[in-house]
């Protein structure tokens, strides 16, 4: 029973994320913490007052959802160290005390209805949690590493990841509150999925997922990119609004997946699949809905000028959005062998192309906002390049 796996013990970064989910729950499912004092605690007495009481169906999905990450944490947890089958019981096993406990609490909170039902539901969500962990490391088993590590010294694959964060994040609204965390879980109780969506982003996770092969150390890069979505969604949780897409999510359970079958090919055209896949994806939300008009619009030639006029209000994600999108490019061009000073001018002429096209688009406006922030970023990649090379360059031996 206690043979170990194959695979190498868990590193401290899924331990760090189990205990966050823990939080998280305890969190979720003991606010507002105002437990009644009884001064003749009895266990028996307590656990007889769990009913199975039924809860509506949004609050039945939650309670699926929210145990569905404990049990893909402490299953990848446990795998490593001991047989996979005892990882698997002991997630399910630790998952279940878990609500169990959680609902013996809920019986001195005066505004919580502890059911039986619910111990039954966080259950199966750990279950649901152990599958997807047990597909999660025979798909990270598949995956090349062949690359990973190769350019740990690289500025822009590390300014892409902090580009990202602060996308996802933003406007940086901090809310912490129960009604916060139920409305996060709302739109997966009745998902809409976009198709198009998705497919951005498939698309971003996986460029993300490439700048993390880039920086990250081998042995680690699954865990590494675990982390990363683990912070992208928690912080979403907190600062963001809408906090959970279910279109990402889908696109976050085709990623890994995905990652195997690019990594089947060389490194060359793997970074020429992403990169038209990226580009395609740009140049149709640039131009969207595809309905030209049959003479130009207008053209701003000061940079910025809407919110001058508009007393400078800040769009901040709006703004990221672009930042993000413009450093990805770059990166993508000097991927497939273009020199830092020629993403420069790819980049920069690719958006003025796209501004340029879309003077026929009635629904687009078309300004030079967009090329001065798309050759601010490029002048950045190509600075922080400079100083990659600078610091990586061998020094001369003394003679």
């Amino acid at each position: 029973m206690f043979r170990a796996s194959r695979h190498t013990p868990a590193h401290a970064i899924v331990v760090w994320l189990s205990l966050g989910v823990v939080a998280l729950i305890a969190y979720g499912s003991l606010y507002p913490f105002n437990l009644k004092h009884s001064a003749n605690f009895d266990i028996w007495h307590t656990l007889s007052q769990l009913s199975w009481a039924r809860a509506g169906r949004g609050d039945r999905v939650s309670n699926v959802l929210l145990y569905a990450p404990l049990g893909f944490c402490l299953f990848l947890c446990f795998d490593g160290r001991v047989s996979r089958t005892f990882a698997a019981s002991t997630a399910v096993l630790f998952a279940a005390l878990l609500s169990l406990g959680i609902e013996v609490a809920q019986v001195f909170i005066s505004s919580r209805v502890p059911s039986l039902w619910d111990v039954t539901l966080n259950t199966c969500g750990a279950i649901a949690g152990v599958g997807g962990g047990i597909v999660w490391r025979a798909l990270s088993g598949r995956l090349s590493r062949t690359d990973a590590g190769a350019a740990r010294g690289d500025r822009a694959a590390w300014l892409l990841l902090f580009l990202w964060v602060a996308w996802r994040w933003a406007p940086f609204e901090l809310q912490v509150s129960l009604a916060k965390l139920k409305a996060a879980l709302q739109p997966l109780v009745d998902p809409q999925i976009e198709a198009l969506l998705c497919a951005h982003y498939l698309v971003w996770w996986l460029i993300i997922a490439q700048a993390i092969f880039a920086v990250a150390n081998r042995a680690r890069v699954t865990e590494s990119l675990l982390a990363l979505i683990a912070v992208t969604l928690i912080g979403r949780l907190f600062f963001a609004e809408p906090a959970l897409i279910a279109s990402e999510l889908l696109a976050l359970a085709l990623l890994l997946p995905a990652l195997v079958l690019l990594h089947r090919l060389q490194s060359m055209p793997r970074r020429w699949v992403l990169t038209v896949a990226f580009t395609s994806l740009f140049l149709w939300d640039s131009l969207a809905p595809w309905r030209f008009a049959s003479s130009a619009g207008h053209f701003d030639f000061w940079p910025f000028m809407p919110w001058i006029e508009a007393g400078m209000p800040v769009e901040l994600v709006w703004l990221l959005q672009k930042i993000f999108v413009f450093a990805a490019l770059g990166w993508l061009l000097k991927g497939i062998g273009m020199s830092p000073r020629s993403v420069v001018y790819a980049v920069t002429l690719v958006v003025v192309a796209i501004e340029c096209a879309q003077l026929w688009v009635p629904s687009q406006s078309s300004s030079v906002t967009d090329p001065a922030l798309a050759l601010a970023v490029a002048w950045c990649l190509l600075a922080m390049d400079n100083k990659s090379r600078a610091v990586t360059r061998p020094i001369a031996r003394s003679r």
